[in-house]
């Protein structure tokens, strides 16, 4: 199964898109792509379905000539579809990244 999603929002100087795609299965894989954390570049994370039912995926990139991680979750929390990513330092630190709240209209 491939699900797609993308959300744009106003930024400084224009607008960025927020490109997502999920492949769920026995692994769920992620390609993630926006302007201000990749750069344009595609991230792939990799994980599965947790048994609190929280979608949890990780990757990594090279910044500079550290490689640091990427964690994505992705829930269902009051009717909202919620998307949380953190940045994990080399020394294995998170740092909240971004959160976006999708609902049905």
């Amino acid at each position: 199964m491939v699900a797609g999603a993308a959300a744009r929002r106003a930024a400084a100087g224009g607008r960025r898109s927020l490109p997502l795609i999920l492949r769920a299965g026995p692994q769920y894989e992620l390609c993630w792509v926006d302007s201000f954390h990749t750069a344009g570049g595609i991230l792939m994370s990799t994980g599965g379905l947790h048994a609190d039912g929280v979608i949890r995926v990780t990757g990594s990139y090279q910044a500079g000539e550290e490689r640091w991680g990427w964690r994505t979750e992705i829930s269902i929390e009051g009717g909202e579809l919620m998307l949380r990513a953190f940045n994990v330092l080399p020394s294995g630190e998170e740092s909240p990244a971004i959160e976006g709240r999708w609902t049905r209209v």
